[in-house]
């Protein structure tokens, strides 16, 4: 599927417009509260999903967050990576999805995303590194950043 027919398909599923800028991305706009970004790269024959969690200044708590995105990115369940774009010092999810992947399966994708983002996006705004549901060292000792042993 090309990127055309995957924003034709959201199009209509979602009831809402989408358009492509002039570099060939499509924004949408999230309960007024997170933005989440599609684009697509030919050369890979990858459709690239990224949400804008929050902007976090620099400090202790952006530690914080970054230890709890490096726990969440080696969970075996996750679904996309959490990473720090620092041009805009925004923290993000990301997922690259093949472009073979059926349409009603990148849809399914695309909320289970947001719900992640939402879930973290909140956890912020309530001054918490990340959601409850995240294990954490306390719960389990053997969850380490990059799946680190001592």
């Amino acid at each position: 599927m090309n990127f055309d027919e995957l924003i034709e398909y959201l199009s209509e599923e979602l009831h809402i417009e989408l358009i492509p800028d002039n570099q060939h991305t499509v924004s949408i706009l999230v309960d007024d509260n997170l933005t989440v970004q599609m684009e697509v790269d030919d050369y890979k024959k990858e459709f690239l999903f990224v949400v804008f969690i929050a902007e976090i200044a620099p400090g202790r708590f952006r530690e914080e967050v970054f230890k709890s995105a490096l726990i969440a990115n080696n969970l075996s369940t996750r679904i996309g990576t959490f990473s720090y774009y620092k041009e805009e010092n925004q923290f993000i999810f990301h997922k690259f999805v093949s472009t073979e992947t059926p349409k009603e399966e990148i849809l399914n994708f695309l909320t289970e995303v947001i719900y992640v983002a939402e879930k973290w996006k909140k956890a912020l705004e309530s001054g918490r590194s990340a959601p409850d549901d995240l294990p954490s060292k306390s719960k389990d000792s053997s969850l380490k950043p990059f799946g680190l042993k001592p």
